[in-house]
């Protein structure tokens, strides 16, 4: 199969014309927000709409503080306009957006720090997490000046994504959030775990945040030419010695095979690229070389990679056989790919965190053992860090924290009630069972059916404290009666007249 002869960049306006019209995916949930903007804003194809318009329903912040910059000042980027305003955070706020269809998604956070009165954006230092999982943790953006873009694709559960913003610093913002259903089928449940080797299963739920994407062959593909609006950077900042290399592109019909790959797995740009072994390798001196690429990782994480193959560099099938290496292990040997031209497919691996170092180098070389000419190539690479960490102790537990804490209290407080009303009854109880056996002791039984009570004297004096005459209420009924007094036993057992 031979590239299409002409300008390189006349293939990529061609294949980019061919990207736009491709739109088969259409999202179930589709929030699109221009933070601390009381307008809409059109950036390529899509319309983010300003939260000014939303804080009823989406937004809960204590201060509505809406900063905006000069368009001069904004470094240019297909983003350019969402970088111009900014919601900024004194306290915990959070976003709030009604899931349609649970499942996969896509969580995009734009930060672009500048300065808003007395509010510089740069001093900001926070945390940003969902109900379940953190997406940043003592996140800052000090002594950067370009625009940042942290990608998520999470396994939403609920019916409800919260997305909440807790300053460190007095000071928390955002640019724009982006909230996008996603295919379930992008990310599969099972990966080939690299050391040792074996199968991973799993997948299909973990929280993912989006490290590096990259399109070998050197275009940036941006979001307008990606049916999931993703962001493909160039390989050639990562090469090591562009020596060895060359970049190869094609005109010719991709053969997507049902079930492996769909234009959502990866836009046909991707694939219609490559970066290839340089012709240095077909010399007679028998040397051979691989082509590497660099990529910085933070220690401590598991990541997933994927790589993508499309074989747009041979003439017919099979010509093309190589090895693909990730640091020191060998993850693909005599590799093929599957076996025809022209046909998207993707390999995932999963590094396991005691692997990572600061530095992951991914290559690319001839197979040591096949008799084939020397060459390889890879179309794209995306590097997806596991993100194990859960929201219990950031912003979004403190809302549930309340909760649960008034759970408690209330709780206490039930039982606290309980046992005093309870021992109240008991000691009733007990009393009534003590005026009981006092009565029976002192009371003559009773004759002829007679079953009035007998007090003792020296009960009635300490009744009516002695006869006292301020007790006295009456007298009787038959003239010379003695007067008639209250009185009252003790423990309350008896009232008498």
């Amino acid at each position: 199969m031979q590239p299409v002869k002409g300008s390189y960049f006349l293939t990529w306006i061609l294949i980019s014309v061919f990207s736009t019209c491709v739109i088969s995916f259409i999202p179930s949930d589709n929030y699109l927000v221009d933070c601390g903007s009381s307008g809409n804003t059109t950036v390529g194809a899509r319309l983010f709409v300003g939260d000014a318009n939303l804080l009823s329903k989406t937004l809960s912040t204590p201060a509505h503080i809406m900063a905006s910059t000069n368009s001069n000042l904004v470094i240019s980027s297909e983003y350019s306009t969402l970088y111009q305003t900014a919601r900024i955070f004194t306290s915990l706020s959070y976003y709030s957006f009604q899931i349609k269809q649970q499942g996969r998604h896509f969580i995009r956070l734009h930060f672009y720090p500048f300065v808003y009165q007395i509010y510089d954006l740069a001093n900001a230092k926070f945390n940003v997490s969902t109900q379940d999982i953190a997406l940043l943790t003592d996140f800052q953006l000090k002594n950067n000046s370009s625009p940042i873009l942290k990608e998520y694709l999470v396994n939403i559960t609920k019916d409800k994504l919260i997305i909440f913003f807790r300053p460190f610093s007095d000071l928390a913002f955002v640019n724009a959030i982006e909230v996008v259903s996603a295919p379930d089928t992008l990310i599969i449940d099972l990966a080939t775990a690299i050391n040792p080797v074996g199968q991973y299963t799993g997948l299909s739920t973990q929280a993912l945040e989006t490290v590096y994407r990259v399109n070998m062959g050197m275009p940036k593909v941006t979001p307008d030419n990606d049916t999931l609006w993703r962001t493909w950077v160039p390989d050639t900042s990562f090469i090591q010695n562009k020596t060895f290399v060359r970049w190869k592109s094609t005109w010719d019909q991709l053969n997507y095979m049902p079930g492996l790959v769909t234009e959502e797995t990866a836009p046909p740009i991707v694939y219609n690229t490559a970066t290839e072994l340089a012709l240095l390798n077909e010399t007679t001196t028998g040397a051979r070389f691989n082509i590497t690429w660099q990529f910085d990782l933070q220690e401590g994480y598991t990541y997933m990679l994927r790589f993508h193959f499309c074989d747009v560099v041979s003439n017919s099938a099979n010509q093309l056989v190589f090895d693909v290496y990730v640091g020191p292990w060998a993850v693909l040997t005599d590799f093929d790919i599957y076996g025809s031209l022209a046909t998207p497919y993707f390999e995932d691996f999963i590094l396991s965190a005691k692997d990572t170092t600061s530095k992951l180098s991914i290559s690319i070389g001839p197979s040591k053992t096949v008799s084939v000419q020397p060459d390889g190539i890879l179309n794209g690479l995306e590097i997806f860090k596991f993100n194990n960490i859960s929201s219990h102790n950031d912003a979004g537990s403190r809302v549930s924290l309340v909760i649960v804490l008034g759970i408690v209290v209330v709780a206490i407080i039930s039982f606290v009630i309980i046992v005093l009303v309870g021992k109240r009854q008991l000691e009733k109880k007990r009393h009534l069972k003590m005026c009981r056996r006092s009565t029976i002791k002192n009371t003559v039984p009773y004759q002829n059916g007679d079953l009035s009570y007998r007090f003792m004297l020296s009960e009635l004096q300490e009744a009516t404290h002695n006869f006292d005459e301020n007790w006295v209420i009456g007298v009787g009924g038959f003239g010379s009666s003695p007067p008639l007094l209250k009185g009252r036993m003790s423990k309350s057992c008896w009232n008498l007249s």
